[in-house]
Order: structure tokens, then C-alpha cells, then sequence
């Protein structure tokens, strides 16, 4: 009848479509299976976390001179930084090596080496001035400055390993000597004499990415100037520091602290003078604490001074009796340390002993902890 026609058309419909509907899941359920099984297998086998927990910091430190360095054997310090567990690492410039402290310890062990190392220790302080400033990144890794003939540049060093690589880019730095990271990961670099303009030394500051893109970022006779020291090569932006927004820079050549603008670009906004001080102090590392103010160490005169927010300078240390020799870089402590500031001595360089304190780590208490690190 007509009325079945269609039932029957509908009924072989079903017969003829029903075995690919069934076959296609008994299929699709075979071939894909396996990997279903053995994802998780793959993302559960995580390697381990890259660097060290963090251990907070107990173990408070001592003021004075921490630990003395034999500069017969070429141990001059420069660089300082403190990473989050309390570990202080120093840069020791003729040797192209990084030496690590535990909290609270008077002995250090060799935490990385510049590969094949270029500059023979005799002519240190000559034409090049060896691994000069440290810093460190959220997770660890170590950053140093390296002034040399054929290892210049910036280097990150493996907080697990201590083995180093160069940013690409930066082997051409003219004198890199100081490093700070700012709050999104950026590094910021000085390269304390970057060339000429006309008869007056540039300065410049270069920003290397989180993704690792190094380039110079600011370049100026702010950040550079007369060479009035009559040092070996210009030095001009020298220690660095950045908090909320701006970089504090030390012109060790100018005496004088100048800030920069951080824009929200990430471009610089204009190089301004912060602080002027006498011409005859030699303003090389600077460190910030919460409170935003300064903290200069000065080389000629052996001491520590303090810039607050009103320009007023406060010598706060120095002289030989606290332990310093021509002080460089400096860091402030955390946890137990939070109080303290570590400095080290330059020693203006000298293989030759004397009746100064030579070489050494050194610390001393403060009253205000310093800025977070990164």
C-alpha cells in the first residue's frame, strides 16, 4: 500500500546505515586509547624544579669583616649580591670567578668561572678590569658585568651548576660594570664608557628581556663625562639600582647620582641628576632600602653615606677600623641579614700588601631593611 512504502524505505535506511555507525566508535575507541593511556605517564615523569628552594635566612651576621681575601694570589673583590636564602656571592675581578658564602659563613667556595678566562692578572686594572658587578633574578641564577679583551659582556650563571653563557649581543660592550633587575623580569646594565662624543666619554645603560634580547637602551654624556680621575678608561655610569619605576645610577666620574625613568613602555624617560656630590668622592656601588633611601660607598674616603629623599648626605660608616678598603659594590642581607648591608673592598687594586685591610667581605648594621629583590 502506499502507506507502507515509506516504512519500508525507512526500515532498509536503518538496515544499510546502522554497521558504519556502529563500526566508527568501536574504531575511533581502538586508535586513540593508547595515547589517552600513556599521556598522564608522560606528564606525571615532571623534572625537578631548576634551582634550590628558597630557605628563609636565620642565621644573622656579625658586623666587621666577615672574611679577608689573599691579594697575593690575585683575590681582589669587587662585585656583591645576595640571593633569597641568604647566600652572598663576590666577584673577584683578575680571576674571573665568582665565590659563594653561606649565611652567616666566614668561608666560601668557588661558585663559577668565566670560561677560558682571558685576562692575565697582571693586567688587571691596566686596560681591563676583570668580572665586576653581580645581581641576581627571582629564581636564582647568578648575572655578572665582565670587562675583558675577549670574554666582555653580560653572563648568567646556573644557580645549580655555576656554568656560564654569554648574552647574545653583548660581547661588544665597551666597559659593562654593573647590573639590576627591575620588577618585570628586565635587566638593566651599566656600561660606565660606551664611546665618544666630540671630546666628552659617553655613558650608556642596556636592557637585556626576560626572553634574553640585549641592546643598549640609554646612551648620553650624562651617564658619561670628563674622565677627571685620569682612570685607565672613562667611568662613568657605574652602580645601579632600580625601585619603583626609576633607576638610580652612580656617575663615578661626575659624582653624581642620576635617576631614569623606567616609562611604561619600557623606554627611558629623561636622565636627571639626583644628588651632586664633592669632587672628591668617588661614588662606585649603591644599594636603595624600602624607605627609598640611597646607600653610595665611596672609594676615596673608605666609608659608606647615605642619600635620603632630601638630597642631605649621612656618612653612616668608614675608616679603616670598620673594616674598609676602598669599598665598591654593596647589597643589604635578608631574613636574619635584613638589617645588614655587605660591602666589599676594592683595595684600590693592589697586589701589595699594607697596613690597610686589604681585599675582604665586610658588614654593617643598618636601621631600615634593604629593597626586596626581585
Amino acid at each position: 500500500t502506499p502507506a507502507s512504502t515509506p516504512a519500508t524505505a525507512a526500515e532498509t535506511t536503518v538496515a544499510e546505515t546502522t554497521p558504519p555507525e556502529t563500526a566508527a566508535p568501536e574504531t575511533t575507541v581502538a586508535e586513540t586509547a593508547p595515547p589517552e593511556t600513556t599521556a598522564p605517564e608522560t606528564t606525571v615523569a615532571e623534572p625537578e624544579p631548576e634551582c634550590p628552594a628558597v630557605v628563609p635566612n636565620e642565621v644573622p651576621q656579625p658586623a666587621g669583616i666577615v672574611a679577608s681575601f689573599d691579594r697575593t694570589a690575585f683575590q681582589i673583590t669587587e662585585g656583591v649580591a645576595v640571593d633569597k636564602s641568604g647566600n652572598v656571592y663576590v666577584s673577584l675581578p683578575p680571576l674571573g670567578q665568582i665565590v659563594r658564602f653561606a649565611p652567616g659563613s666566614s668561608d666560601y667556595e668557588v661558585f663559577a668561572q668565566v670560561p677560558d678566562w682571558d685576562l692575565a692578572p697582571e693586567d688587571y686594572f691596566v686596560d681591563h678590569f676583570g668580572i665586576l658587578g653581580l645581581a641576581l633574578d627571582a629564581d636564582g641564577h647568578v648575572y655578572a658585568a665582565v670587562d675583558s679583551a675577549g670574554r666582555a659582556g653580560v653572563w648568567k650563571f646556573d644557580c645549580q651548576t655555576g656554568e656560564g653563557t654569554r648574552f647574545e649581543g653583548t660581547e661588544g660592550m665597551l666597559f659593562a660594570n654593573a647590573l639590576a633587575f627591575d620588577d618585570q623580569g628586565n635587566l638593566f646594565v651599566t656600561e660606565s664608557f660606551s664611546g665618544m662624543e666630540g671630546d666628552i666619554p659617553l655613558g650608556a645603560i642596556w636592557k637585556i628581556t626576560p626572553e634574553g634580547v640585549a641592546g643598549k637602551w640609554l646612551e648620553n654624556t650624562t651617564l658619561g663625562g670628563p674622565n677627571r680621575f685620569n682612570l685607565a678608561k672613562p667611568n662613568g655610569a657605574n652602580g645601579i639600582a632600580f625601585r619603583d619605576g626609576l633607576l638610580y645610577v652612580n656617575v663615578l666620574q661626575q659624582t653624581s647620582i642620576v635617576t631614569v625613568p623606567v616609562l611604561d613602555d619600557g623606554s627611558p624617560g629623561e636622565s636627571v641628576p639626583y644628588v651632586e656630590t664633592d669632587v672628591g668622592f668617588i661614588n662606585d656601588g649603591i644599594a636603595l632600602d624600602v624607605d627609598g633611601r640611597v646607600y653610595v660607598t665611596d672609594v676615596l674616603t673608605n666609608g659608606v653615606v647615605r642619600v635620603d629623599p632630601d638630597g642631605t648626605i649621612v656618612p653612616i660608616a668608614g675608616a679603616a677600623e670598620n673594616g674598609f678598603d676602598g669599598p665598591t659594590s654593596l647589597a643589604f642581607g635578608i631574613g636574619a641579614t635584613e638589617l645588614t648591608i655587605y660591602a666589599v673592598n676594592l683595595a684600590n687594586g693592589s697586589y701589595v700588601p699594607n697596613d690597610q685591610p686589604g681585599p675582604a667581605l665586610v658588614a654593617m648594621d643598618v636601621d631600615t631593611p634593604g629593597q626586596p629583590l626581585p
